[in-house]
């Protein structure tokens, strides 16, 4: 038997996970306006290379401050919850 689901089938279902493991780690701080590379990788689950790899690719939108990368806080909850 195989089972179907369309994209707006598992959005809720998504978002509900997303915000399920973010409290579980602890949560994104509210007062940040955004993260370096590393702090973000972090705080999504992923190796730095990998956040680095995606962001260089166009996966996820990052702001440059000289030589560092800086995602925002709306950025990665977005990019978990595959939107």
């Amino acid at each position: 038997m195989k089972l179907e689901f369309s994209e707006s089938d598992l959005r809720p279902l998504v978002a509900l996970v997303v915000e399920e493991v973010v409290s579980k780690i602890g949560g994104v701080p509210d007062d940040r306006l955004a993260f370096e590379e590393s702090e973000a990788a972090r705080l999504i689950g992923v190796p730095k290379h990998v956040l680095r790899d995606l962001r260089l690719s166009g996966g996820i939108e990052a702001k440059k401050c000289g030589k560092r990368a800086l995602y925002r806080r709306e950025t990665l909850l977005r990019y978990l919850a595959g939107k």
